[in-house]
């Protein structure tokens, strides 16, 4: 594990500074209001700057590695409360790029040809978001999703791609990530516990199943709290194979607690998406690894989710019920009908990015119905949104841009590296985390999840294209078979002879 091996005294006094403060920063949210104050003010007086040096040096790995830390409280590090003009991740993207214009040529690696085709249909697809924002009913609203939904985890994945030594902070990374799972998991919890939205936001809401909180923790809405924290936990489980026997004892026990957090704060929301994603994985991963001892654990895991049911089940009736009533499922396949008729009305340009519910709801009576029941005026698919959003001419690339990311990891696979099968399996259970459940809800849009997917996806992809060939066994050019007495050798020899004669 070379890649790693050679850890400087001084990075880890600065991952030790950075977990510090993240810590301090999160701990200050849960404090007396004054106390808090006077924490906000000297933490974020003395980490700005850092920041500003850091940035003048051309270095992006401290902001980024803080942003990790912290990223779901980004919504209470806002000014101008009701639309923010300034907000934690705008902040922190352009810290981004300032350190990235800034570094020198040598810290610089350039988009591989691979991946930059993936870029091109994004930017193209960006575009036709953008011109179709002028259908919406409140353009500006439009704009500003598609900047923050779009824009902003794209200019994050270039970021890393160019600048950020994954390779170096793999450890101080893996501490971060953690970190923050484990004090989403606890906001949650505590949030099923009391009922209550312990950070509520403007736009957020409350969403019951029976009468059990489905929590948001931190995030602005549930989706983005289940579908981070399960892509968290292949994060996780991704570092800790590529970091080896190198954490110390005590960020083990730290990695177990951020892997049961991870898994627990994608499971408390109830989707069902969630778990239909975890079973799909469950069987590849025994497709993959084709151990007795491996699958046999693996059964086991089976089976206790399956008793897990059964007790919820027995303990919460009203939830379960709700969560597996024939109408949610029915509501659906009507929400699908309604997405098809909207499409239909502007098949080319669509109605306006982030206007599917203006136009749903300007309609008055629903046109999808499937057994009695009624659709709901919002999309709840990302492919279905995007291409009655944006009609054909955004959904070709925004569908194109996808199958170039699978082509661009599918081609590190093919290269002999130490750790592409690892980067390819972790690929595809991230990307399954995502797209699952984004196939029954339109989390596509969120800005908070598209910014962890996209930091997560462009990391293992770092990871992948800094790490060198395993060196290959050269073979010795062959010499002579001198046991073989072949009459070219002996004809060779005997020239030798009378020359040196």
């Amino acid at each position: 594990m070379s890649h790693v091996g050679a850890w400087p005294a001084r990075s880890y006094s600065r991952g030790a500074l950075i977990f510090l403060l993240s810590a301090a920063a999160i701990c200050a949210f849960f404090l007396a209001p004054i106390a808090r104050i006077a924490a906000v003010a000297l933490l974020g007086g003395l980490f700005v700057l850092y920041l500003i040096a850091t940035t003048l040096d051309g270095r992006i790995d401290v902001p980024l590695l803080f942003w990790v830390a912290i990223f779901p409280l980004g919504y209470y590090l806002s000014f101008l409360l009701r639309e923010p003009l300034i907000t934690l991740d705008r902040i922190v993207i352009v810290v981004l790029l300032m350190g990235m214009c800034l570094a020198s040529g040598r810290k610089t690696i350039m988009l591989p040809k691979e991946l930059r085709r993936s870029a091109v249909a994004w930017g193209c697809f960006l575009l036709v978001a953008l011109a179709s924002a002028e259908k919406a009913k409140d353009p500006l609203s439009s704009v500003r999703a598609s900047f923050d939904g779009f824009i902003l985890p794209a200019l994050l994945g270039w970021c890393i791609i160019r600048n950020f030594d994954v390779r170096r902070h793999l450890i101080t990374l893996h501490a971060m990530v953690c970190t923050m799972a484990v004090y989403v998991a606890a906001l949650g919890a505590v949030e099923m516990r009391t009922g209550t939205d312990l950070l509520p936001l403007q736009d957020g809401g409350l969403y019951f199943a029976g009468s059990i909180l489905r929590p948001n923790g931190p995030f602005s809405s549930i989706n983005s709290f289940a579908l981070i924290g399960l892509i968290s936990f292949f994060f996780l489980l991704f570092l800790r194979r590529t970091i080896g026997e190198q954490l110390p004892w005590w960020q083990r026990l730290l990695h177990t607690a951020g892997l049961a957090c991870a898994l627990a704060t994608a499971l408390m929301p109830m989707f069902r998406s969630v778990g239909v994603t975890l079973l799909i994985i469950l069987l590849l991963d025994m497709y993959f690894n084709r151990r007795v001892g491996r699958m046999l654990a693996q059964l086991a895991v089976l089976t206790s989710v399956i008793g897990g049911l059964a007790v919820f089940s027995a303990k919460l009736p009203d939830a379960f019920e709700d969560r597996s009533h024939e109408g949610n499922f029915y509501s659906r396949i009507a929400q699908q009908r309604q997405t098809f008729e909207l499409f239909k009305m502007h098949p080319l340009t669509g109605l306006g990015i982030a206007n599917f519910e203006n136009v749903a709801e300007a309609q008055g009576q629903s046109v999808g119905f499937y057994k009695g029941f009624e659709s709901g005026n919002s999309p709840h698919n990302n492919l279905g949104a995007i291409l009655a959003e944006t009609g054909l001419m955004g959904f070709l690339p925004y569908v194109a841009a996808q199958v170039l990311l699978i082509a661009a990891f599918s081609q590190l696979y093919t290269v002999e590296r130490r750790h592409s099968r690892a980067v390819w399996i972790s690929f595809l259970y991230v990307f399954l985390s995502y797209w699952v459940s984004g196939l029954s809800l339109t989390s596509g849009y969120y800005s908070d999840l598209n910014l962890w997917y996209m930091f997560v996806m462009m990391v293992i992809y770092k990871f992948a294209i800094t790490e060198s060939k395993n060196p290959c066994v050269e073979r010795r050019p062959e010499l002579p078979d001198y046991s073989t007495k072949s009459s070219e050798y002996f004809s060779i020899e005997a020239a030798t002879r009378a020359l040196r004669s």
